[in-house]
């Protein structure tokens, strides 16, 4: 161990899983030790009134060359005292995250709703928009990606940071803002132009206001064309406008407002964005327009033209979810990450779509809280889609009638979230439901009986599960959204779990039966079998406890709960 650690490059690995503490203890060994350990205690520095407590402006001065993130948590007044010019040489993040104590929260609070800033209170003051952005050009070509939270603090720190960003040039490939207000699409258009180099933008809950803009007046007068061209007015009284969001490949829309001027000709929107290759879209979930409740970005859009799309995920969109992912589906040329989470779309259509365009492309599907999908729909996706990792069905179930009607091509599968509906329950030898029996965990699955219809369902279950032989993680049954329960196949030899051996890959099971259905046979057999087998997880909330035996035979190494 004295060798090992005599190297520096294998000092540097265990040097990226250590705790700060631990990195101060290890520079204290040895000069090799402190040359090699203490880039990576200043790889990432919080910048607050602690840090003023724990270090002097001298040594942050010296070291600050190693400093790669900067989480910026009190503007003030550090800004002011410790930055001199390129004294961050090496920064790559900023990350800029006002936390307040609660005094200071309740001052912050009062300025607010008084629309008012004090340059007296350090804290609240506009200037450390200024030094922080000072702080963004010097550290210019070698600052990558800026987060900024200044909402916090007040509006107007988001409005003066919003206005340096979108006239100040940068170097910038990626920005994460979140509670812009924007009075046009033209402020978006230049923050796009002053960061040429920009690649990854993260809008979250950003509100257009087009009451005061000539943005709808504009388009109407060229014809319907917006910036970047586009089609004229769809004969319907529609003014059509594009939204090119240029060289960009990952973006993220979250809870994007627009409110139009009353009267207006509606708007509709043609979003161009040939390089994107990662979408994230979230709606604004159960809202209704109104003069104080402006429409989602995502009503307003008439179509997308994305063709090198790879990842796209929506989430919280149950009015809009079915209007993107029809266009979305059919813009795209090769998905092969997707994911619709808690929404609602409809059935059939958009599974076909997609399926059609996308089925060769696909390896990882998540459409766990969605509802809307036919038991049809999910077993199309594993019938269809050879080359799927990873599967998380919706919130609808999926009939055993339909799961062995034909088999599933994703051989690939290494994880796997569906719930089976298995209409028929375990019978004890007593005639009591697994549910209910009472005794032994030994007893109860020693008597465990099953009639020749059971063991014919299990048997389809198995045989379709039999061929994925890289499945790693499985769950069969589960609470679907509703609070409905669903069993899945017992995991016992009895029912024939013996046909599942060539899973030799699974590292974890999950399920909403009875421990009853795990006996010292079972136990054997998985370490036989599953070598790798890690957890082994009930899903329900009846407590249980695992006989002592069991577990001795399945090790410490497999944990049960």
């Amino acid at each position: 161990m004295e060798a090992t650690f005599k190297i520096p490059e294998l000092r540097s690995q265990i040097a990226q899983n250590l705790t700060k503490s631990d990195l101060k203890i290890c520079m204290l060994v040895c000069q090799g030790w402190a040359q090699d350990f203490r880039p990576y205690l200043w790889h990432k520095v919080v910048l607050n009134q602690q840090l003023a407590y724990t270090m002097t402006k001298d040594l942050f001065q010296k070291y600050a060359y190693l400093i790669r993130t900067l989480v910026i948590s009190d503007p003030m007044p550090l800004l002011n005292d410790w930055f001199l010019p390129r004294v961050c040489s090496n920064l790559v993040e900023i990350s800029i995250e006002p936390r307040l104590s609660p005094k200071r929260r309740l001052v912050s609070a009062m300025y607010r709703s008084s629309r008012h800033t004090d340059q007296s209170i350090d804290f609240m003051s506009l200037a450390s928009v200024d030094k922080i952005f000072d702080l963004i050009i010097d550290c210019s070509p070698t600052l990558q990606k800026v987060e900024e939270q200044w909402f916090t603090l007040s509006q107007a720190h988001t409005n003066l940071f919003a206005e340096w960003l979108c006239r100040q040039r940068t170097g910038l490939s990626e920005i994460s803002t979140c509670h812009w207000k924007l009075s046009s699409f033209d402020q978006l258009y230049s923050l796009l132009e002053m960061n040429s180099r920009l690649r990854t933008l993260s809008l979250l809950h950003i509100s257009i206001d087009l009451t005061n803009s000539n943005d709808n007046n504009n388009n109407s007068a060229d014809g319907g064309n917006g910036k970047g061209g586009g089609g004229g007015g769809d004969g319907g009284g529609n003014s059509e406008m594009t939204l090119d969001f240029g060289k960009l490949w990952n973006l993220s829309l979250s809870a994007v407002k627009l409110k139009e001027p009353e009267g207006s000709v509606p708007l509709k929107i043609q979003v161009q964005a040939r390089e994107l290759v990662s979408l994230t879209f979230t709606g604004l979930q159960d809202t209704f327009p109104s003069p104080s409740n402006p429409l989602s970005l995502a009503r307003k859009i008439s179509s997308w033209y994305c063709p090198n799309l790879k990842e796209l995920n929506l989430t919280h969109d149950d009015n809009d979810a079915n209007h993107s992912v029809m266009m979305l589906f059919a813009s795209a040329n090769r998905l092969e990450t997707l994911s619709i989470t808690d929404s609602i779309i409809h059935p059939t259509e958009a599974i076909q779509l997609l399926l059609q365009r996308h089925a060769n492309t696909l390896k990882s599907i998540d459409l766990s809280g969605t509802i809307g999908l036919a038991s049809s729909d999910l077993q199309s996706i594993l019938t269809s889609c050879p080359n799927l990792i990873d599967f998380t069905g919706s919130g609808d179930k999926l009939w055993y009638t339909r799961l062995i009607q034909q088999p599933w091509v994703c051989r690939q599968l290494q994880s796997l979230v569906i719930f089976i509906h298995l209409p028929l329950k375990v019978t004890l030898q007593n005639g009591n439901h697994d549910s209910e029996a009472g005794g032994s965990i030994h007893t109860r699955n020693n008597e465990m009986k099953y009639t020749k219809e059971q063991l014919e369902m299990y048997k389809g279950v198995y045989d379709q599960l039999a061929p994925l032989t890289q499945l790693k993680s499985i769950r069969l049954g589960g609470f679907c959204r509703g609070g409905k329960h669903f069993i899945g196949i017992p995991w016992n030899l009895a029912a024939g779990l013996d046909r599942l051996r060539g899973l030799s890959k699974i590292e974890s099971i999950y399920f909403t039966g009875n421990l009853s259905e795990i006996g010292t046979e079972e136990a054997w057999w998985f370490k036989k079998h599953w070598p790798r087998l890690k957890t082994i997880q009930r899903i329900n909330s009846y407590i249980e406890v695992l006989d002592t035996q069991i577990s001795d035979i399945l090790g410490p190494g497999v944990r049960v709960y």
